[in-house]
């Protein structure tokens, strides 16, 4: 592996190796660099300015430090780590990547395989791709996607609001007033602390109530769950409660809605 050091701020810092060590040290006023990588394994540090850090092909260690970077991987198994800042991390790769935004509101998007996504503190936007992946939204009020594939999801404290896709997923909304909507699948949702509103069924693939079993865990707190389809035997509710297996609760008057219409119904601990 060849070493290459930045000796001067604002510049263009591209390796030329097969792998390389890229590195922007303190040096004077620091100021926005652009590193580039190369088609090898390399290990990239940006400066306490705004990077914009490009990994290339390989599998690289990105760390991009302080301030307001951009860094995007395009290997495999690559770690990117944002640092404090708001940030935007970006896998176009494949393989089993790292993506942690570090403090601040970051902006998350993975790759095309499964992949680990952590928010870390602030408020952050995460967008996944296909694949299984792992997400922890850390503290902050988080807005996560989760795309195709079997996805585990977890906001973390504060308001969060979670979408998942496709395939049969895990949500954890974490404490706080959480949005959480399920999708095509058999998801397993647990609002946990806080008043939370749990979607199902709000989907053009299943406008009648997804076909897939669903568990729904309120949490404490009073929740609302709404299950898109109608108060009907024939939609497979009996006695006012959908064919969805409803987790027991840890106390408190939850609403829930079918189509409309509203019941309202306590669970003992």
């Amino acid at each position: 592996m060849r070493r290459l050091r930045l000796t001067r701020t604002g510049a263009l810092l591209v390796g030329a190796a097969i792998s390389a060590v890229l590195t922007f040290p303190y040096v004077g006023v620091l100021q926005a660099a652009t590193i580039i990588g190369t088609s090898g394994n390399d290990e990239i540090t940006g400066s306490a300015a705004g990077d914009d850090i490009f990994g290339g092909g390989g599998r690289d260690l990105i760390s991009a430090g302080d301030g307001r970077d951009n860094a995007e991987g395009n290997g495999k198994n690559d770690l990117l780590f944002g640092g404090d800042g708001d940030d935007e991390l970006v896998e176009r790769g494949r393989g089993r990547n790292l993506l942690d935004g570090g403090p601040g509101a970051d902006i998350l998007r993975s790759g095309r395989t499964g992949d680990i996504i952590v928010g870390g503190s602030g408020d952050d936007v995460v967008t996944s791709d296909k694949g299984q992946d792992i997400i922890d939204g850390g503290d902050g009020a988080d807005t996560i996607s989760s795309g195709d594939g079997w996805d585990i999801v977890s906001g973390g404290d504060g308001a969060d609001t979670i979408g998942s896709g496709p395939g049969d997923d895990v949500v954890r909304g974490g404490a706080g007033d959480d949005v959480l909507r399920g999708g095509v699948g058999s998801d397993i949702i647990f609002g946990e602390d806080g008043n939370d509103t749990i979607v199902l069924g709000d989907y053009p693939e299943n406008v009648d109530g997804d076909a897939e079993i669903n568990l729904v865990f309120g949490g404490a707190g009073s929740d609302t769950a709404d299950f898109g389809f109608q108060d009907d035997p024939a939609q497979g509710v009996v006695n006012n409660c959908p064919d969805y297996v409803i987790g027991p609760d840890s106390g408190g008057n939850d609403v829930y809605k079918f189509d409309g219409t509203v019941e309202i119904c306590t669970f003992a601990p």
